[in-house]
């Protein structure tokens, strides 16, 4: 069988093979472009690849800043933007972290509002998170008794406890009233914070009395 040689091509064939062939590259990077993008949008639709700023200014939970927290016995949360994320304060995705109590001091946590600073003054607290998202932020400061307690009561009202919520609770403590009381009372609730915080008080008799606070962030 004779073998048949192959004839070159002429220059108008080769213009028009570069022609058809030129179109290859720029279909290639668009596919890629396209699979770059579903990729990307998949991953921060997951909350992966997401930016978060941290937030200048405040506590951060970072072997630094949880010494810093010890060393001061203080802490600030800024809650004028909830839900958190913990990335934005460097704290563990799921966790609960408890401070204090510091001796005979107290420990002073500061809550950035839209209304501005506001302070309580605690025996511990609790930094509480689930899911990424900071959840909770918890106190409790013991006293000896009721005299004690009820000075307590008064500077946690600024939470937002309304008169009338602090005259109920006083109306629901049981007889003996003050001194040796046993009981568990929830004092009320308020939003001075920003978020809804609840209030309650314990006594034990001569084991002493217990003031806690109980803030719940959006995403528990």
């Amino acid at each position: 069988m004779a073998r048949t040689t192959r004839q070159p091509m002429t220059a108008a064939e080769r213009a028009r093979r570069r022609q058809r062939r030129a179109w290859i590259p720029a279909v290639v990077a668009l596919a890629v472009i396209a699979i770059v993008g579903v990729v990307t949008a998949t991953l921060v639709g997951n909350g992966l690849g997401k930016h978060v700023a941290v937030i200048p200014g405040v506590s951060h939970f970072t072997p630094k800043g949880i010494r810093n927290i010890n060393e001061t016995n203080s802490a600030k949360f800024d809650l004028r933007a909830v839900p958190l994320d913990t990335r934005a304060i460097q704290l563990a995705p799921d966790g609960d972290k408890k401070f204090g109590p510091y001796g005979d001091a107290y420990a002073e946590l500061t809550f950035v509002t839209k209304s501005g600073p506001l302070s309580l003054y605690v025996g511990s607290f609790r930094v509480i998170s689930q899911g990424g998202l900071l959840t909770r932020i918890t106190t409790d400061t013991h006293e000896p008794d009721f005299s004690t307690m009820h000075t307590d009561l008064y500077q946690i009202a600024n939470v937002g406890i309304t008169k009338a919520q602090f005259g109920a609770f006083m109306k629901a403590i049981p007889v003996p009233g003050k001194h040796g009381s046993v009981f568990t009372i929830r004092v009320g609730s308020g939003t001075a914070l920003g978020v809804p915080t609840t209030v309650s008080a314990s006594c034990a008799g001569a084991q002493g009395c217990d003031v806690r606070t109980d803030s719940r962030l959006p995403g528990e």
